[in-house]
């Protein structure tokens, strides 16, 4: 969920998965 820090809420709610992969 680091996504989220430095990613808006919205944006890791819908893509959290997406950027959690990526990270």
């Amino acid at each position: 969920m680091s996504a989220k820090i430095y990613r808006p809420a919205k944006t890791a709610m819908q893509s959290g998965k997406a950027k959690t992969n990526v990270w």
